[in-house]
């Protein structure tokens, strides 16, 4: 099995997003980042912001920033160092809640290496006599809590020879101070690895 990191994202949410702050010449004070965009979108109700490796989106609601550059350590770091910026440059907006999500793929040679994923429910003790002529695959959701966030795991399987892995850690921000934001924030990193854990064990990390 090989594990594959398709994207991440960080949202951040708030009802008061200015779609026209100033980011860009944050970033670049902060030399967060040294290039100028690639493009460059600006409107009444959003903004967009497309640099080499990661593009961000701010409208009235959100702040997102993206990546599909995951194998890039560096485009990790970069992506809460630009919501940290932006966090820093406007602290005094009610920020609601952050969401980090990851999605990845545990690639196997062939589609008889996927491991089975079966699913038990106590009223039915057999699922193929509900959906009969049907070939069945099973995923899941599973929901996690911690003190700190919600973890959403969505692990979905279809006649591939992968399964895709969606994490969706969710963490409340309403009556939060500034500095526990930036300590979640912070985490993500941890998450990320924490993450990619959980595809090796559920996935079955065994060389093959």
């Amino acid at each position: 099995m090989q594990i594959k990191f398709d994207s991440a994202v960080i949202v951040l949410l708030s009802d008061s997003h200015n779609p026209n702050a100033p980011l860009v010449e944050w970033l670049r004070n902060k030399k967060i980042v040294n290039e100028f965009p690639q493009n460059l979108i600006c409107t009444p109700g959003f903004s967009t912001i497309k640099f080499d490796k990661f593009f961000v989106l701010i409208d009235t609601t959100k702040l997102e920033v993206v990546t599909q550059n995951c194998d890039d350590k560096n485009i990790l770091r970069t992506l809460p160092s630009v919501v940290k910026c932006y966090i820093e440059n406007q602290p005094a907006l009610p920020y609601k809640a952050m969401g980090f999500n990851f999605l990845f793929r545990a690639l196997y040679p062939e589609k008889n290496k996927v491991p089975n994923i079966n699913i038990s429910i106590s009223t039915v003790s057999n699922l193929s006599e509900i959906f009969p002529a049907h070939r069945l695959d099973y995923g899941g959701i599973i929901h996690a809590t911690t003190n700190s966030y919600i973890l959403n795991l969505l692990i979905d399987v279809k006649n591939e020879p992968f399964i895709v892995f969606s994490f969706n850690y969710h963490y409340n921000l309403s009556g939060q101070s500034i500095d526990k934001v930036l300590e979640y924030l912070n985490s993500f990193e941890q998450m990320v690895v924490f993450s990619e854990e959980i595809v090796q064990k559920i996935g079955g990390n065994n060389g093959s």
